[in-house]
């Protein structure tokens, strides 16, 4: 008996799973080669062949020098100028660059082949520092391929070998000694004689002189061009194996001890290149090792496809171009249209039909030739996950309390971004951009004014100047005309001498040019003092910027909206050198969230002129209910605040009708009042009147003594102020009693939990939402015709988190396989792979009409079927039973065909096809039991036990369920 040990189940792993197989491929090392052997032993020939055929990049000096000088690369114009100056390139910058191209994208997806290191040379480094180089490499050789061949005969080739003087190409002995090629031919001959017949002996014969000819003739058309090289000599041959032996060969031999010796290949250098190549080839298949896999360009320049195609019908046609066999088309990839090279970077470009290429099976459509270049060196770093995936540039829009906040916090951490607030990130730095140039025009104003006014000045001093010259002239030509005078008067008294005259016009002269300088320089200090003193604070300046400054302060800039797409471009570069490593793989640009940004047309017209407009617009909306769950939020989110202006209001209103009810109190008091003391007056003239009329027969003394009486009776007063102030206290207490019904204070009214207080408080809230709603709707039209992606989204009774996953569903969809419903065009398609198949196969010849009945069914057979073969997956997912499709609802995904047992069950899988197929672990089916008979019994079972637990359980209300009125037979349990 086995022991019943625990074992551990090994995770589910699906070897089919074309994902997988790409993501293992993508993510493996690829083959390199490294071919020892003695100098002249054919390393280089094999390593051309190989790289030929495995597709890998052959690492030599030679190649590597002329791929310089081809690309102009500065090292290329460096190495030209040598070689043209007649320089030898130093072996330490042939090392160099030999390495710079082991490290290189391109090796790194092909792999590579060496034979040059390590090289005889000790000059640069040494021999045990190039095998360190080889040992430190980041791509390990993998395949270690020795030729050996014996001195003598390696002597015997090298010193045979000749070199074309005009093409450098190199010949051995075997293609230019015509001695040795007639020896060739006879041997070959004898060898076919033997086993064949003497008619195709004669055929074989001419076509083998005629070949032979041919070959004569080229021989000795080429003859007289080959040279013999130095190092081809055989003294130079020798040395050179010598030399090899003692500084090479001892450390190859320990490399080779070290590796495996099942990917350890050695080769008998006597014999000839193909044969060595076969056999490396053999052995290659043995260790089940893949090659490099190639891009291969789709459409060739002769071929022209519209860009303006649609996706699906581009696809179809890319799909049937140099196809490598029948029925196997080119698949769809996740990518779809996009630019893989430019998705890497963050930037979502539509690739070109013209740089369309194809790689493991898959189609790519590359958006110029520099990123098809680039893709073509190596696809990988662009393919490998988690590519592809959205670069996470969104903008999400939306009236406050929407919940954009939370929703950007959201998408942040999902992919691990920056929520870049723009009331808080950018409004203060064009708030401070602004200041400075307010601040700079005031400084230009007040330097304005202060020349203003210091010319205004200058002049007036200028001004003054010249009048007083002016009356200085005036002054001194009086005086002049005064002192001649005098002269006149004092020379007839008593003439001077002439010696006399001039010592005093002289020194006149110079006494009236030393005042002059004098008053000058005096005038040139008053006036530097006056300009000095004027500054900013100068009265007639501060009257120019008296005026100016109101103007100044509301000053902007001239393209406002320009400056705030500048600093918005400043934060994002910030933003995105942050996150250039966020996690590994992530795209170089992108992981950026801009909220709270306003819906303005022109801001948005910059930020697009700019580039920086996002790959997707989020903007959630309330309205449904005109907009009452929003307001709802708006409500609770303000409510203390709201609830202060309600009771403000309320106690305003309270307060108003108090006095008002006061006021009209009052009145009604006073007309109270003024009625009373009328009514009064009416009953005392009354009462007077009656009164005289009965103590009219009375005498004067009593009547007289009557009406004193009345007159200064105190107590009618008293009665009628009494009377008076019992209908005012009775008219109060009406008044009074009327007003105790209403409240003396201000209370908030009763709202609904899920509604807000419809009152003037929210007005404003309402107008900013509408105003808001307004804004949008044109920026949508600017949006649609700028082909930005747009999400609307509803808030009413949605949780953040199921609003985020709408949103991320959205930037993900269309990174992911893509469903269709088959067409006609499928159909067509198929029908053709089926008679190119038929074509090729000749074992299909049948009579027509038996192809006719059987086509559907062959058909059929060698279809694709997805996991769940001819069942329903969305029935088996939802429901875990078995329901067949129907052939007319099929769709096809992941190039693999599924059918539907139903309309809406198509349409489930069109829409989320990835949730009903198997990914990690296979699909699961629960089994049900269709058996009445055993259904009943279970039931009854079930029943038993119930009634056992609980008397109160009354079996009637099974009865519907249980069909008692007729009891199963035996058999019928087995049915």
């Amino acid at each position: 008996m086995t022991s019943q040990e625990n074992v551990e189940e090994l995770p589910f792993a699906d070897i089919f799973d074309e994902d997988q197989t790409e993501r293992d491929f993508l993510l493996s090392k690829p083959v390199c080669f490294i071919i020892f052997g003695k100098p002249g032993a054919g390393k280089t020939t094999l390593a051309q062949r190989l790289a030929q055929t495995w597709k890998c990049i052959r690492v030599e000096a030679l190649p590597v020098l002329e791929e310089h000088i081809t690309r102009e690369t500065e090292s290329g114009i460096m190495l030209q100028s040598m070689l043209i100056s007649g320089y030898s390139i130093p072996d330490e910058i042939i090392i160099k660059l030999m390495v710079e191209k082991l490290s290189s994208t391109e090796v790194s997806h092909f792999g590579y082949v060496i034979t040059e290191i390590p090289s005889l040379s000790q000059d640069p480094i040494t021999t045990f520092q190039q095998i360190e180089l080889i040992k430190n490499l980041k791509l390990q050789p993998d395949i270690i391929i020795n030729i050996k061949c014996p001195d003598y005969d390696l002597c015997q080739r090298t010193s045979g070998q000749r070199q074309h003087n005009i093409t450098g190409f190199i010949y051995n002995r075997e293609q230019w000694d015509p001695e040795i090629i007639e020896s060739h031919r006879k041997k070959k001959k004898e060898g076919q004689k033997e086993g064949k017949a003497e008619e195709e002996e004669e055929e074989e014969e001419q076509e083998e002189e005629e070949a032979f000819l041919a070959e004569m003739q080229m021989v000795s058309e080429i003859l007289h061009h080959l040279i013999q090289r130095p190092e081809d000599y055989l003294e130079n041959a020798k040395e050179t194996i010598r030399l090899y032996k003692e500084t090479v060969l001892h450390s190859l031999e320990d490399i080779m001890a070290e590796h495996n010796p099942q990917y350890l290949v050695e080769l008998d250098g006597n014999r000839p290149p193909d044969e060595l190549f076969t056999t490396v080839m053999d052995r290659l298949k043995y260790l089940n090792l893949r090659r490099a896999g190639i891009v291969t360009k789709l459409q060739s320049s002769e071929e022209e496809i519209n860009d303006v195609l649609e996706t699906e019908d581009l696809f179809r046609t890319l799909a049937s171009y140099k196809l490598i066999a029948p029925r196997y088309r080119w698949h769809r990839s996740k990518w779809g249209r996009m630019c893989p090279v430019n998705l890497k970077d963050g930037n979502i470009f539509s690739g070109s039909t013209d740089y369309a290429v194809s790689f493991l099976g898959k189609i790519y459509c590359l958006s110029s030739e520099e990123t098809m270049k680039t893709f073509l060196l190596n696809p990988r770093p662009y393919l490998l996950p988690p590519m592809p995936m959205p670069p996470c540039k969104v903008f999400i829009l939306g009236p406050p309390y929407t919940g954009k906040t939370t929703l950007g916090n959201l998408i942040a951490e999902h992919y691990k971004g920056t929520v870049i607030d723009y009331a808080k990130a950018v409004q203060p730095r064009f708030d401070k951009a602004r200041d400075a140039l307010v601040k700079r025009h005031i400084e230009n104003t007040i330097e304005v004014a202060i020349n203003i006014v210091k010319e205004k000045v200058l002049g007036e001093l200028q001004a003054k100047k010249q009048a007083e010259t002016l009356k200085g002239y005036e002054r001194q030509s009086e005086k002049k005309e005064m002192e001649e005078s005098q002269e006149e008067t004092d020379a007839s008294k008593d003439q001077p001498l002439p010696d006399e005259e001039g010592e005093k016009e002289t020194s006149e002269m110079s006494s009236q040019d030393l005042s002059q300088e004098q008053r000058i320089e005096s005038e040139k200090v008053s006036v530097e003092d006056s300009l000095a003193e004027i500054n900013a604070s100068h009265p007639d300046v501060i009257a120019i910027l008296k005026d100016t400054l109101k103007v100044i302060k509301d000053v902007n800039f001239e393209h406002p909206y320009e400056k705030y797409a500048e600093i918005l471009g400043e934060v994002l570069n910030e933003v995105i050198e942050v996150n250039k490593d966020r996690f590994p793989g992530a795209p170089k640009y992108g992981g950026w969230i801009v909220d709270n940004c306003p819906p303005m047309k022109d801001l948005w017209t910059v930020l697009i002129e700019k580039g920086f407009a996002p790959d997707l617009v989020v903007c959630l909306t309330d309205t449904e209910n005109d907009g009452k769950y929003l307001l709802n939020r708006i409500y609770l989110g303000n409510k203390s605040e709201i609830d202060a202006k309600i009771l403000e209001r309320l106690s305003n209103e309270l307060q108003k009708k108090r006095d008002d009810e006061a006021a009209v109190r009052k009145a009604k008091e006073e007309a109270v009042r003024l009625e009373e003391e009328e009514r009064q007056i009416l009953n005392i003239i009354k009462k007077k009147s009656k009164d005289a009329e009965e103590i009219e027969n009375d005498t004067e003394e009593e009547n007289e003594s009557k009406d004193y009486e009345d007159r200064d009776d105190p107590e009618a007063t008293e009665i009628s102020e009494e009377a008076r102030g019992s209908l005012l206290s009775e008219q109060t207490d009406a008044l009074g009693s009327s007003e105790v019904t209403h409240q003396s204070e201000a209370v908030l009214p009763e709202f609904p939990e899920d509604a807000y207080p419809d009152v003037p408080e929210m007005e404003s809230f309402k107008e900013n939402i509408n105003n808001y709603i307004a804004s949008w709707k044109i920026l949508e039209l600017t949006l649609n015709e700028s082909a930005i992606p747009i999400l609307n989204l509803e808030i009413v009774n949605k949780t953040p988190e199921e609003i985020f996953q709408k949103v991320v569903d959205t930037m993900e969809k269309p990174y992911q396989n893509s469903a269709w419903e088959l067409t006609m065009e499928d159909y067509d398609e198929e029908t053709e792979d089926f008679q190119a198949e038929a074509e090729g196969d000749e074992e299909l010849e049948e009579e027509e009409e038996e192809e006719e009945e059987n086509e559907e069914k062959v058909k059929e057979k060698k279809r694709h079927l997805g996991d769940t073969k001819h069942f329903c997956p969305v029935a088996l997912k939802e429901n875990f039973i078995l329901q067949p499709g129907s052939t007319d609802e099929a769709v096809k995904y992941q190039e693999k065909i599924y059918y539907f047992s139903s309309v809406e069950a198509k349409e489930k899988f069109l829409e989320h096809p990835h949730e009903y197929v198997a990914h990690d672990q296979p699909l699961k089916k629960k089994c049900y039991s269709k058996l009445k008979g055993n259904l009943d019994l279970n039931l009854r079972m079930i029943l038993r036990k119930n009634k056992l637990q609980n008397k109160n359980l009354k079996s009637s209300q099974f009865k519907p369920m249980l069909n008692l009125k007729k009891k199963p037979q035996r058999n019928s349990l087995w049915k």
